[in-house]
């Protein structure tokens, strides 16, 4: 019975990095909105930059408020969920954060997201927060 949410983390991180081309580097995320083809998911992205900024500064107040407004405007955005779930850990909400990496996941899966670098963190906030 222990070895299931093991076999579980396996499994999704396979999936989560078993899509993913090899990547040379961590691509930032103003990199990705910028070949982003659709204007709202760009500018969403560009909110989850801001958000990351903000976070990396220790601003998680700002942080928090960027990334939800990242998925007010594109409510399947894995980078803005991303972002939120390393901020809610931050404050001490493990429950919050651990659906927000689970959508972070998701998504990253769902859109075949090739920079190996984001998934990788959702997986290691992840089994942190497991």
């Amino acid at each position: 019975m222990a070895r299931v949410p093991v076999i579980l983390a396996a499994l999704l991180w396979v999936a989560c990095v078993g899509v993913l081309r090899p990547s040379s580097g961590p691509e930032g995320l103003r990199a990705v909105a910028e070949r982003t083809p659709d204007p709202t998911r760009r500018a969403s992205i560009h909110l989850a930059a801001r958000a990351e900024d903000a976070r990396l500064r220790g601003d998680l107040e700002a942080a928090r408020v960027r990334a939800e407004q990242a998925l007010r405007l594109d409510g399947r955005n894995p980078y803005a969920y991303l972002v939120l779930a390393e901020v809610l850990a931050e404050t001490g909400d493990r429950e919050a954060a651990l659906r927000a990496v689970l959508e972070a996941e998701a998504g990253f899966r769902v859109e075949g997201v090739t920079a190996r670098h984001w998934c990788e963190r959702a997986v290691r906030l992840r089994e942190d927060l497991e």
